[in-house]
């Protein structure tokens, strides 16, 4: 049995609206307390999956991946006809459309109401207050909904965190049906998404790719049973909904900020903070002090509106901080931290930072294969943290490409990856040590490289919101890059606006920065970290080194950037280092001196570019940037989807030998060049986008690069594949199903 707090999975609000009479009567009813304790737990009222008896008026369970399950009937075709002697979805969804429409039920689930098949009991972890599964491959959920229902069809949406889009990819079958092949489009901080039809049922050119909510037929009489299994595994879930396919999307632009204080339900002690008054008085030396000498617990620092003054960056190194700004009747920030350092070298005006690595590096037996999440670890006393850093050895041949670069990168030269530890057990418990992480590294570590592992202390609980920045450069504001202006105080030229390392679930919320040299916001070996609304523009420095940027991600994990608006920069976001799981979701980013998007090079991988708005930069979204002579090759399975791109010189660009990147549904237009594939990239699929006017070529292929595969697209001023893509020593370059001139 699991512990009590593993056994409260809250499906929240668990909508059943499928034009049912038992959807009426349980609407004017209650919602929790004995509603809940009339719901038997599944296990008692279906049987474990692979022990399962026919349900009523349907055929024999469906198991998927038979071959691997012995004990399994055999498996069905995913387009086979429903179990039940029914109408299709679509004439399901006629009938329901014929209905009066139905109310909403409201029925609260919780752990008890859901069996999960195929996750050991450390896969339940608490996160942001609520409890989750981590479904590892192959893990499914099978979850009921009581009630006497009638025909109807539904759309399942889950409450879902991924951090690759892989971890997306699922089946889901109902009453013992058909199994479904199905996607979750969701984001790290697990908003309600419905699960859609597979990639590869979608239909349509160019922009026509975003697949529809997976139609699942529902017939009673008797409870629903919905399966859920996850492909690829690392989809944490939360909870979900079953609703009419009438409905209203559940859908939102984001999902639900996590509560504060994180972890803890005591109160904030309240601290609030003016600027000095005293001529030549140092606001950030005074931050630092009473933000340390405050007493233990969290801490709600209210800063006045007004102008502080730092000589001298404010510290923050105690958990559960919120920084909270003034705002006026509209929303804009009042409380002005103006970074004006006495003395070079201080790095930041904002500094918050954990302990990091502690203790020594326990190798990991044997070879590590992508995305595992058990470790053989040599562990003769259990680790003192919840959290742990696996690094390796330099690995893997160096590209060709590559051999001339000043840092002669090899393939994950900086392979650094943060994790949650679930489970672990000593080698002196019996047999050898163990540690079973939350997440697992993505790509395979040999033996040689020595995969190892290293207690870690990352700070939690800070939140900044409704805070201006600003460096003393006033010159910058009045320049246009590329000039780098001579500023009134040229020590910020070299300095961060706010900088976080070795954090875990940081929120930066509604946070503007202008004239700082360096990164306006950099994070360094940190993990969920969650920037919403950030605002960047005018650096007072736009030159080599590492200058000019708005967000810049190094060796960070699972960070999420939405809602951020960046211009004038040297780049808009960088992300670097090893870098993974980085999500990059509706931004307004543009005029760049150089690359909008600069995915680095380095061992980055796992990213997500979707739906950003993008113009007017060298180009606009760069996977593999940093050039032959520095940062050469990143990691894999890096996506760039429904983004629009304007007026860059080229709009998506895929370079040095970085491989397993998907460019889908962007719409793309203007500049010399749309999509360019060069200098040994490859593995590259180019589906569903629409590629517009351009002062050049659609699609350029060259240097060796290949395989690209082109598919789907929309050519609106090209009226044939031999102009739409251009292969100068491609290789493997493929074309099919391409939409030229519609006109």
């Amino acid at each position: 049995m699991l512990p009590s707090h593993m056994r409260t999975l809250d499906l929240r609000a668990v909508v059943v609206c499928l034009g049912l009479t038992a959807c009426g009567d349980a609407a004017s009813g209650p919602t929790s307390g004995a509603a809940g304790d009339a719901v038997p737990p599944l296990q008692d009222a279906v049987p474990p999956l692979q022990d399962a008896a026919p349900m009523q008026d349907a055929a024999p369970p469906v198991e998927v991946d038979a071959a691997q399950r012995p004990d399994a009937t055999p498996a069905r075709d995913a387009d086979a006809a429903p179990a039940r002697d029914a109408a299709a979805p679509q004439d399901a969804a006629h009938a329901l459309d014929a209905a009066p429409p139905s109310q909403l039920a409201t029925f609260p689930f919780s752990l008890d109401a859901v069996q999960v098949v195929g996750a050991e009991p450390e896969d339940f972890l608490r996160l942001d207050g609520r409890d989750g599964v981590v479904l590892s491959a192959g893990a499914r959920l099978r979850i009921t909904w009581p009630g006497d229902f009638a025909v109807g069809v539904g759309h399942l949406a889950l409450e879902a965190a991924t951090w690759r889009r892989e971890e997306g990819r699922l089946r889901v079958r109902v009453d013992g049906g058909p199994a479904l092949e199905a996607l979750v489009l969701s984001e790290g901080d697990a908003p309600m998404r419905f699960v859609r039809r597979a990639d590869s049922t979608t239909t349509g050119f160019g922009l026509e790719h975003r697949p529809a909510p997976l139609p699942l037929e529902v017939r009673g009489p008797g409870p629903v049973v919905v399966e859920v299994e996850a492909l690829d595994g690392g989809l944490v879930v939360f909870g979900g909904l079953l609703l009419d396919a009438r409905a209203p999307s559940v859908e939102t632009a984001s999902g639900p900020l996590p509560p504060w204080p994180v972890e803890t339900d005591e109160a904030a002690r309240v601290l609030p903070v003016s600027p000095c008054a005293e001529p030549g008085c140092d606001d950030g030396d005074a931050l630092t002090r009473q933000i340390a000498d405050a007493p233990e617990g969290p801490l709600r620092v209210n800063l006045a509106a007004g102008r502080f003054h730092l000589r001298t960056p404010v510290q923050i190194a105690r958990p559960n901080v919120f920084v909270l700004g003034a705002v006026d009747a509209s929303g804009l920030s009042q409380s002005l931290l103006f970074w004006d350092p006495g003395v070079g070298g201080q790095r930041a005006a904002v500094d918050v930072h954990g302990g990091g690595p502690r203790g020594p590096e326990r190798l990991v037996d044997g070879d590590l294969a992508a995305f595992a999440r058990d470790l053989a670890v040599d562990l003769p006393a259990p680790l003192q943290t919840p959290w742990v850093r696996l690094v390796a050895d330099d690995h893997l041949d160096v590209p060709a490409v590559c051999l001339n670069g000043r840092d002669v990168e090899r393939f994950q030269r900086h392979t650094l990856h943060l994790a949650r530890v679930l489970s672990q057990r000593a080698r002196d418990a019996g047999g050898p040590g163990r540690v079973r992480l939350d997440r697992g590294i993505g790509v395979p570590l040999l033996a040689d490289a020595r995969p190892r592992v290293t207690e870690v202390d990352l700070l939690h609980g800070f939140r900044i919101a409704d805070v201006a920045f600003e460096a003393a450069c006033p010159e910058a504001f009045a320049e246009r890059a590329p000039r780098a202006p001579a500023c009134a105080n040229s020590d910020v030229q070299d300095d961060d606006g706010l900088s976080l390392a070795w954090t875990r679930g940081a929120v930066v919320e509604r946070v503007s920065l202008r004239g700082f040299g360096a990164f306006s916001s950099a994070l360094r070996s940190t993990v969920e970290t969650r920037v919403v609304g950030l605002r960047m523009d005018h650096p007072s420095n736009y030159g080599e080194g590492g200058r000019g940027y708005g967000l810049h991600a190094i060796t960070a994990g699972r960070t999420l950037l939405r809602g951020a608006d960046i211009f004038e920069a040297r780049h808009a976001v960088v992300v670097d280092f090893g870098s993974s799981d980085t999500q990059l979701v509706d931004n307004d980013l543009r005029d760049t001196t150089l690359a909008v998007i600069d995915v680095h090079g380095e061992a980055s991988r796992d990213t997500l570019v979707r739906g950003n708005r993008i113009g007017a930069g060298q180009t606009g979204v760069l996977i593999g940037g940093g050039g032959l002579e520095v940062h050469c090759n990143d990691g894999p399975r890096h996506h760039v989807e429904s983004n629009v791109v304007r007026d860059a010189g080229s709009a998506l660009g895929v370079a040095n030998a970085t491989r397993n990147v998907t460019i889908r549904g962007n719409d793309l237009e203007g500049g010399a060049l749309l999509l360019t594939v060069a200098f040994d990239a490859g593995e590259v699929d180019v589906v569903g986008n629409r590629f517009g006017p351009t002062g050049g070529a659609a699609v350029l292929v060259t240097n060796g690069s290949g395989p690209v595969d082109v598919t789907r697209n929309l050519f609106v001023e090209v009226c044939s594949a031999l102009a739409a893509v251009v292969s100068v020593g491609g290789i493997g370059v493929t074309e099919s199903e391409n939409l030229f001139c519609p006109e």
